[in-house]
């Protein structure tokens, strides 16, 4: 691989995983409220017409990388992910995972328990519920 290819996937990384914690984020319910902070910020942007700070800051998912992001919705648990969890579901749905692709997938998986368990945030994950 290139400098410049791998300059170009480190880039996308980031970006994946940027837009991974701040969708996490934005799922979860503020103190005292049933509904997530995504929901009531796209209903502040239907009504005002003004999209909110937190909304224009999201980085988009890169189109290279969804497919990552879908796999990690299909093997997530209400455990961190195990090796042997990825390989046993990549065996089950015949999903060649490549070592770069478990890496990335572990990734997110890291990144979304960090958050919903960082004590200085008073929200609830909305997907939980």
């Amino acid at each position: 691989m290139s400098r410049r290819s791998r300059a170009f996937f480190r880039q996308k990384t980031e970006q994946l995983a940027q837009h991974f914690e701040i969708e996490i984020k934005l799922h979860r319910c503020p103190v005292g409220s049933d509904t997530p902070l995504k929901k009531q910020l796209l209903q502040v942007y239907k009504t005002t017409g003004k999209k909110p700070k937190e909304l224009t800051e999201q980085p988009e998912c890169p189109r290279e990388l969804e497919y990552i992001l879908q796999w990690w919705l299909e093997v997530r648990g209400s455990e961190p992910l195990t090796f042997t969890e990825l390989q046993n579901w990549s065996q089950l749905t015949h999903k060649n995972l490549r070592a770069w692709e478990v890496d990335l997938i572990r990734s997110l998986d890291r990144i979304y328990w960090n958050t919903i368990n960082d004590n200085s945030s008073t929200a609830t994950d909305s997907r939980s519920n």
